[in-house]
């Protein structure tokens, strides 16, 4: 007999998991009676409350790794149906983590280009040369594929005088 857990997650974050189901249409038409559910109002301390639900749909296949893998390819789907808007459910595809990877490797880049930046205005830019030169190795440090390894604040600040 099939046993479906549901648990508290994060916050507002809910998993459930859902025993035997054999094919992506039974998660869906699952998915679509919990957002039907969800939107009807409720009243909380005589107040009339409306939710909206968001749902990442992760299939347990022979490729799951391991739990780890399971649940971040859950937020995935879950942060992808945000993104769609309110109310929806989105089934986790590879596409998905691969898109999520370019942008943690996006947002590193500008975490490192804007930490260079303050560290390098914090030593001054006195020419007009030495601020284009800054938003050029700025740009190559988001993009990663200038420099085998971002460079510090003291070598750039050293490019810099030397202009």
């Amino acid at each position: 007999m099939a046993k479906d857990t549901i648990a508290r997650f994060g916050g507002d974050e809910f998993l459930i998991l859902v025993e035997n189901i054999t094919d992506i249409r039974d998660a869906t038409q699952i998915a679509e009676r919990i957002l039907k559910v969800c939107k009807k109002p409720f009243y909380l301390n005589e107040k009339k409350v409306f939710i909206t639900t968001s749902i990442g749909i992760v299939l347990s296949t022979d490729e799951t790794k391991n739990p780890s893998d399971f649940l971040r390819d859950a937020d995935i789907a879950l942060y992808c149906s945000k993104s769609d808007g309110k109310s929806r459910y989105r089934v986790f595809d590879a596409q998905m983590h691969a898109e999520a990877v370019d942008r943690l490797h996006i947002e590193m880049g500008l975490r490192r280009a804007h930490k260079l930046e303050m560290d390098v205005v914090a030593e001054g830019v006195e020419t007009i040369e030495q601020l284009k030169l800054l938003q050029a190795i700025g740009c190559q440090q988001i993009q990663g594929n200038l420099f085998s390894a971002p460079l510090t604040s003291a070598q750039v600040t050293t490019v810099l005088k030397s202009l």
